[in-house]
């Protein structure tokens, strides 16, 4: 799974974890935590004119089998906590920066892509800076945010293209409004093949308010387990008409408008001139 943080990931793969085919855990930062480092590594080496390191004893095709063989042992464990499951889902946002990668390792994956309003996506991440446990910088504006939407909405393109069949697109407004609906979608991309009725019985209906109340009651590595106060939020559609000034939101659709455009969002200001 991949998407820009905030943009509801931890809500869809803790629904999807309740199908007695998937098996997943909590965000491993496997890629972005790990694997990021080795590969940088090996091509900070190739530039170097010394002969030393693992290009002295590896080629490239061997440190990618390393590489794989590392990331095998990890997607192994998380099959240990559903040793019947068919699909190993791993749920980390981040892994939108390692697409390349990640298709080069397992060119079998399928990548569901979680998009979300960039003014509900800002807001999200502004609620943050008030929370001791967030990732946001303090120096980090609305402005910033926005254009950090805008680089994952490249990143998105650049990843339907090279995966063509294998990427699924889920709207998180759809999700919050046809939660089965989708769910039937994204158990057909995954060939599964349950109908609706029978998702309804397997998944239940949970929204964030519930998820709030409740979420430390969840084993630890389940995706719904935690707690951070306020990491559940409301999840409302519309919320950040609330939650944004007039201002904000303005800046926000100046930096977004045209990829907010390409991405069937509308602007509530402003418009892009013929």
């Amino acid at each position: 799974m991949i998407a820009l943080p905030r943009s509801g990931t931890s809500w869809l793969q803790g629904m999807l974890a309740t199908l007695p085919e998937i098996a997943t855990v909590r965000e491993t930062h496997l890629v972005d935590g790990y694997l990021k480092r080795l590969v940088n590594s090996w091509h900070q080496e190739q530039q170097q004119p010394a002969p030393d390191g693992l290009k002295a004893i590896l080629s490239e095709a061997e440190f990618y089998d390393c590489v794989k063989d590392f990331s095998d042992r990890i997607l192994g464990k998380i099959l240990q906590f559903n040793p019947s499951a068919e699909i190993i889902l791993e749920k980390t946002p981040d892994h939108l920066n390692f697409v390349d990668l990640l298709h080069r390792l397992y060119p079998e994956a399928y990548f569901i892509h979680l998009i979300r309003d960039p003014r509900a996506v800002v807001a999200s991440h502004l609620a943050l800076k008030k929370e001791k446990w967030g990732w946001v910088g303090a120096e980090k504006n609305h402005v910033d945010l926005a254009q950090k939407w805008v680089r994952g909405m490249e990143k998105r393109d650049r990843a339907a293209t090279l995966l063509q069949s294998r990427f699924l697109e889920v709207r998180y407004e759809n999700l919050k409004l046809n939660q089965n609906e989708v769910l039937l979608a994204i158990s057909d991309f995954l060939s599964l093949n349950y109908t609706q009725e029978q998702l309804s019985q397997l998944v239940p209906q949970v929204s964030a308010s519930d998820l709030e109340h409740t979420k430390a009651d969840f084993p630890a590595h389940n995706p719904f387990f935690d707690t951070r106060a306020n990491f559940f939020r409301r999840g409302e559609i519309d919320s950040w008409k609330e939650e944004l000034t007039t201002e904000q939101i303005i800046d926000i659709e100046a930096v977004c408008i045209r990829s907010m455009i390409v991405h069937q969002y509308q602007p509530q200001y402003l418009k892009i001139n013929a």
